[in-house]
C-alpha cells in the first residue's frame, strides 16, 4: 500500500492539474492500492475509486466520488466537498417523484426524495451551487415543475470560464451559484432569477 499525504499541495495549479494525471496513469500501470490524503476537492473527485470523507477521527461517509457528491450523508459531507447551498424546511407532503419541503420563510420547495423521509420531518435541502440556472428577471420564463428564486447579484467573482454569484433574495437569504460564462456578466446589484431542478435538490436529516 503506498501512502501519499498531500504530495502535491505546494505546486501552482497547471502542475497539480499535470500531476494528477501522472500518478493516476502510474497507479494503474504498476497496479499498487494508493491512499491518497488531500483537503482539495478536485483531486478527491478526479484520482479516486473510493473516497473516504472523516471528521475528527471518524468516517462520515465512504464510497465513489459520484455518490458521495451527489448524494451526501449529513451536512459535514455536503459542506466539505463542494459549494453547497442549505436550505432548512420540513417535508409537508411525500409521494411517489419530488418531495414537497416549507422552509423557514413559508416557501414550498420541490426535492427528490430517496424514501427516507416522510411529512413531518425536519430536513435540510442541499443545492450545489453548480446546479442553479441564473437569468435576467425580465427575460425569464417560470419552467413547471423547477424551483425558483428572485434576487439580485450581491457580489461575483470571475474566474475565467465560469462566474460565483452570491445572490441576496428578497427574503434576506443568500444564495451561492457557480454559472459557466455562456453570455455575459450580471452586474452588481442586476436583478436575477434563479431557478433548479427537484432532482438536484438533495435531502438530508436536519441537525
Amino acid at each position: 500500500v503506498l501512502l501519499m499525504d498531500e504530495p502535491l499541495s505546494a505546486l501552482d495549479e497547471n502542475l497539480r492539474e499535470e500531476m494528477r494525471r501522472e500518478v493516476g496513469n502510474l497507479q494503474q500501470i504498476l497496479g499498487v492500492t494508493t491512499i491518497f490524503v488531500t483537503h482539495d476537492q478536485r483531486e478527491a473527485l478526479s484520482m479516486s475509486d473510493k473516497i473516504l470523507v472523516m471528521k475528527d477521527g471518524r468516517k462520515q461517509q465512504e464510497g465513489p466520488p459520484e455518490a458521495v457528491y451527489n448524494q451526501p450523508v449529513n451536512h459535514f459531507v455536503a459542506d466539505f466537498l463542494g459549494h453547497s447551498n442549505f436550505i432548512t424546511g420540513e417535508v409537508i407532503e411525500d409521494h411517489n417523484g419530488p418531495v414537497n419541503v416549507r422552509n423557514e420563510t413559508g416557501d414550498v420547495l420541490l426535492a427528490e426524495n430517496k424514501g427516507r423521509f416522510s411529512t413531518g420531518d425536519k430536513v435540510e435541502l442541499v443545492v450545489r451551487a453548480q446546479r442553479f440556472d441564473a437569468f435576467p428577471r425580465d427575460a425569464f420564463k417560470p419552467v413547471e415543475g423547477m424551483n425558483h428564486f428572485e434576487g439580485r447579484i450581491k457580489d461575483r467573482s470571475y474566474m475565467g470560464g465560469e462566474v460565483s454569484y452570491f445572490i441576496e433574495l428578497g427574503t434576506g437569504r443568500e444564495i451561492h451559484i457557480i454559472s459557466l460564462m455562456r453570455t455575459r456578466l450580471y452586474d452588481i446589484g442586476e436583478a436575477v432569477s434563479v431557478q433548479v431542478s427537484p432532482r438536484h435538490c438533495h435531502l438530508i436529516a436536519a441537525d
